[in-house]
This record gives structure tokens, sequence and C-alpha cells, in this order.
């Protein structure tokens, strides 16, 4: 997950994905602050299900926090192969989810973050390539390449099955993203700066919001800030 939120171009896809209306309307000096791992009896007494909240993500304008913004995300960790590429997580965290819905986050979603070995050359299939041509952002198309494309198969074939079992509850927003195939890609000091695009469904207002829970979240931020690392919306 650090490795996912710490890389802030592909964080940021995945959260337009999820807030696509606000993310595009989003103010300079704004941003998401986003902690890890949070106990979720220490935002909601007696709350048990799930035991803690893998992502808890509160967006921010100038020196406020947009409390009825703020996103809760179950992740699963996917761990595919060339040789079973249909591989799905143990849990599919669907329940987990839900349970954050019930508790009164104004948004929550699903993320399936996909881990995998490399293809044998002898699959790699034939890819168009662009390259960006003036600050315009034109482009213009070069000799085709061969490259693995496998990446890309997982993060379709994951967000199918999100989409099967997100089908139950429209309200979570969904998340199929691939963040590496070595230790390299996933923790290493010299991981890419490329990435592949995650598939996303919005997530949906919730209709259980809870104005006290998103204060108890306000108060976190507030007690502990150290815990949250800043993902700012624009370059600095």
């Amino acid at each position: 997950m650090a490795s996912f939120i710490t890389h802030r171009k592909h964080f940021g896809e995945a959260y337009r994905g999820l807030q696509s209306g606000y993310f595009a309307r989003m103010p300079q000096k704004s941003g998401v602050f986003v902690s890890m791992n949070v106990p979720t009896d220490g935002i909601e007494t007696g709350a048990t299900n799930p035991g803690d909240i893998d992502l808890i993500v509160v967006p921010y304008e100038n020196d406020d926090l947009i409390l009825d913004r703020v996103l809760a995300c179950e992740v699963k960790v996917v761990r595919a192969n060339y040789l079973n590429q249909g591989k799905s997580p143990n849990d599919l965290g669907f329940s987990q989810a839900t349970g954050l819905s019930k508790i009164g986050f104004p948004y929550v979603a699903l993320a399936h973050l996909i881990v995998s070995d490399s293809s044998p050359e002898h699959a790699w299939k034939s890819a168009m390539v662009a390259r960006i041509v003036d600050e315009d952002l034109r482009v213009e198309f070069v000799d085709p390449m061969r490259m693995d494309l496998m990446p890309a198969d997982l993060i379709d074939r994951s967000f199918g099955r999100l989409k099967k079992i997100g089908s139950k509850s429209p309200v979570i927003g969904l998340i199929a993203a691939y963040i590496g195939n070595t230790d390299q890609d996933v923790a290493g000091p010299n991981r890419p700066s490329s990435f592949w695009m995650p598939m996303c469904r919005q997530a949906k207002f919730n209709p259980h919001f809870r104005k006290k829970l998103v204060k108890n979240v306000a108060l976190l931020v507030e007690r502990f800030p150290n815990t949250f690392f800043d993902v700012p919306r624009f370059d600095p």
C-alpha cells in the first residue's frame, strides 16, 4: 500500500477515478492526506468490521479539511503469475468495504493491488506506441513494439471480478491497479516513474454518512498528523 500511495501520479489517477467530479475542480493548494492501517475502533468506538481501515483519504483545500469527501478504502493484494493469471485474493474484501459504509464514511472504495512476475518473451504482444511532440500534448505514432502486456490483462481481469462482486452495492468505488512485478518496482528506491493506468469505478455518496464519524477523522488528523502522507493535487 505504501508503494501505491507514494507513487503520486499512480495514486492520483486512482483517486481521479473514484472522485472524478471533485478531482477536476480541486483548487490550487489542495490535495489529500492519506493514512494506512488505522484501527477502526479508534474512530468509531465498538466497531469491529473491519478490524482496521487500510486507507483513509482526507481531502484538504488550503487550511481546511473537506470532511464530507473523506474516503475509506479496503485494500487487497492480488499475487498473480504468468502460469496463474486468474489468481484472486483469498478474501475479496467486499464484506469489509460494506462494513465501512455501515459505519458511516461518506465515500468508500475497494481496491485490488496487483503484483506479478513477467511474461516470457514469446508471450509478448505488439503494441502501438506514441510520443508527445509539443507543449500542446499532441502526439504522433511511431513503429509498434513488442512488449509484455500481461499487466493490462491482469488489471482488466481483476476489474471484471470487482465489478461482479461490486454490483451488490453500486455506492462502493472500485480500483484495480498494477503496482509491479519485482521488489524494485514495488518498493525499491529507483522504482520506475511510469505505470499502468488503473481501472476504476466512481465512489458514490454513502446514504449512511454520519457527521460524527468524520469529526472523529478530523481529530485523528489533528492529533496524529505524522501518520498522514500528504499527496498534493498540483505540483508544488
